[in-house]
């Protein structure tokens, strides 16, 4: 059996602490450690505030097409030329950025009231589930001094490629829904 004396325990000691301050001096890979602390908040900020500038431009530029084609309703155009619902549909369209898919992700409802707007009933976005748009149609255009809402209801998918930034979803496809409405009287 081994003893330790006294003399041994103060080298060991000696030792250990003589290890301690090559450990506090040695820096190697502290900038890495301290990037990974920092970076993925920070990049998760940054795509996160890009992302709802994107998300904020496509309900800003579906609102300015949904604003232009409707003056086509106010100038009495629509009914002039018997537009049909597509047709209107593809105004708002042409209206639009590229980046948003008119063909498969934009419901358009325009309806009309009388002044009496206790009878009026805004058409819903999503179908009962709240899972996807509203298959239902309705276009009216309505008659001179009419009251007329123009609605474009758009499912954006960008959520549902990115699904760390899921800004409120559709049920299990994390689509989220953008709605641009305008009312105005016909002349």
């Amino acid at each position: 059996m081994t003893s330790i004396t006294n003399c041994d325990r103060n080298r060991v000691s000696r030792t250990s602490i003589g290890l301690l301050p090559k450990f506090r001096a040695n820096t190697d890979g502290s900038t890495a450690i301290e990037f990974a602390m920092v970076g993925l908040p920070f990049l998760m900020l940054l795509f996160g505030t890009m992302l709802i500038g994107l998300f904020f431009f496509t309900t800003f530029a579906l609102e300015n097409a949904v604003e232009r084609a409707a003056r086509l309703i106010l100038t009495r155009q629509v009914t002039n030329t018997n537009m049909s619902e597509a047709a209107f549909k593809t105004e708002v369209c042409s209206r639009a950025p590229v980046f948003v898919d008119c063909r498969n992700n934009l419901k358009v409802y325009v309806q009309s009231f009388l002044d009496n707007a206790a009878s009026f009933t805004p058409k819903n976005c999503l179908n009962p589930a709240g899972t996807a748009l509203n298959p239902a149609s309705e276009f009216d255009p309505g008659d001179v001094g009419e009251i007329v809402m123009v609605t474009a209801c758009y499912e954006w998918e960008l959520t549902a490629v990115m699904p760390m930034f899921n800004l409120g979803n559709m049920g299990p496809s994390r689509h989220r829904l953008i709605q641009a409405t305008t009312i105005l009287r016909t002349n």
